[in-house]
């Protein structure tokens, strides 16, 4: 596989991570105000 390729994937999964990561807080904000 490219390394390129690797790079790309690994950002795009960490950003994914992340915005559900958000996604949960945002949530959890919600349910607790």
């Amino acid at each position: 596989m490219d390394v390129t390729i690797q790079l790309i994937l690994k950002m795009e999964l960490e950003e994914g991570l992340c915005t559900k990561k958000l996604d949960f807080w945002d949530l959890s904000y919600l349910v607790v105000y």
